[in-house]
């Protein structure tokens, strides 16, 4: 069994298409096996604060406060689809409701299906 697996906001090869850094997150998704396991990696990647909540509407608002411009690549996101269906749903519904809601390149994502 593979553990979840992060790696901290870095600059990457897309800071000259918008003019500055751009932090990078990375997330695989492939071990979590429980909600509690992806709000915890969730927590963890992006250094949400200890009040962080949970649950989506939580994470609706500390995805909103990272900042930007931001790129996250999920991995794994197959695999929680299988293991937690609803979960994987909401999951990729915050992350591209938050992608909407800034201006264009400032919020990329990729890795959801």
């Amino acid at each position: 069994m593979r553990s979840p697996r992060w790696r901290s906001p870095k600059s990457n090869n897309l800071e000259s298409r918008i003019g500055g850094k751009m932090a990078q997150y990375s997330l695989d998704l492939s071990g979590v096996k429980s909600r509690d396991d992806l709000h915890n990696l969730i927590a963890q990647v992006f250094s949400f604060p200890d009040y962080y909540g949970r649950n989506w509407d939580a994470f609706d608002e500390c995805i909103a406060d990272i900042g930007r411009p931001v790129s996250i690549m999920v991995t794994g996101f197959e695999s929680l689809r299988f293991i937690l269906p609803r979960e994987a749903k909401l999951f990729a519904e915050c992350l591209r409701y938050a992608a909407k809601k800034g201006p264009p390149g400032q919020f990329e994502c990729s890795g959801l299906l």
